[in-house]
């Protein structure tokens, strides 16, 4: 496969060679964000959709429809209380987001 195939998330930290974790995507990646806490990370991309994951379990807690668009801009509030996107359909979306654990 060529590496522009892939469509991975990977983290990892500069003092180790080897990565942390991976999250495979169905769709390219954008733009990403990660709460102040790195429990949930929120990604946007070419179809459009904002999706939210679970950094401990590494699983997909929702997929949202909003943008017409590929999103290319996504950021949480300093309070990690709203994820706010922003598309190529001009449309800038403020979405409500609770960790209810």
């Amino acid at each position: 496969r060529r590496s522009s195939d892939l469509k991975v998330v990977v983290f990892g930290d500069l003092r180790h060679p080897e990565p942390i974790q991976a999250i495979k995507m169905d769709e390219e990646v954008i733009c990403c964000a990660v709460t102040q806490d790195d429990a949930f990370l929120a990604t946007g991309g070419t179809e459009g959709k904002v999706k939210l994951w679970d950094l401990r379990t590494r699983g997909m807690l929702c997929r949202c429809s909003g943008h017409s668009r590929p999103v290319r801009a996504m950021t949480f509030s300093a309070d990690d209380k709203q994820l706010v996107t922003a598309g190529d359909d001009h449309g800038i979306l403020v979405w409500n987001f609770y960790d209810k654990s």
